[in-house]
């Protein structure tokens, strides 16, 4: 056995995430990937900041700036990076980031997953135990559309719920620890082309 992944628990968080939820800042495990011996290995995790969720109000404008960038902007292709972190809930350390390309098919649809692939963090390696562990995440994903994510985790499918993947709301992706970047069908390919290098 490589391991498994499952939803972060109560006894995973900092105590005051428990018990003051309203009032806590720092960091907040939403998802764990555990070896085969049952321990936490990587996680993946947000950061809670002081009325960081007051910005989702912007949300509301996010229809139009889709509109914008699908008929006014040629950057139809966003890339994300998601940061993959070792099993202490306060270090910082970034072991991997899981890559995710989106192709905006139309702006009023969610957004085409077309590629998800696992890559170290700057300076360190994976094993092949671990490249394997880790990518039961994006393989847990590519199974399920943006609908899906709203399920409860008691119904078959919602575990995928707890499972931050990004939304393309800058305020929730950021708290998310996932950072976007807007592409051109040229940048696009030419990623592509990278990546086939290796």
């Amino acid at each position: 056995s490589v391991g498994a992944l499952a939803p972060a628990g109560c006894c995973d968080q900092n105590l005051c995430a428990v018990f003051c939820p309203c009032f806590y800042t720092g960091p907040k495990m939403q998802a764990k990937f555990l070896g085969p011996d049952g321990k936490v290995k990587y996680m993946l995790k947000s950061e809670v900041k002081c009325c960081q969720y007051l910005c989702l109000c912007l949300a509301i404008c996010s229809p139009c700036f889709r509109l914008f960038r699908f008929c006014c902007q040629d950057s139809q292709y966003t890339r994300y990076e998601q940061n993959v972190y070792g099993p202490d809930l306060n270090d910082q350390t970034v072991f991997a980031k899981i890559v995710y390309t989106d192709r905006m098919v139309c702006p009023c649809i969610p957004d085409e997953r077309i590629q998800m692939r696992i890559e170290p963090a700057e300076g360190r390696t994976l094993s092949k135990e671990d490249l394997v562990l880790l990518s039961i995440f994006p393989t847990l994903l590519s199974g399920y559309t943006l609908w899906e994510f709203c399920i409860p985790l008691w119904i078959p499918g919602g575990m995928a719920m707890a499972m931050p993947s990004p939304s393309g709301i800058v305020q929730v992706d950021d708290a998310n620890n996932i950072q976007g970047e807007h592409m051109n069908i040229k940048e696009a390919l030419e990623e592509r082309k990278q990546d086939s290098m290796y």
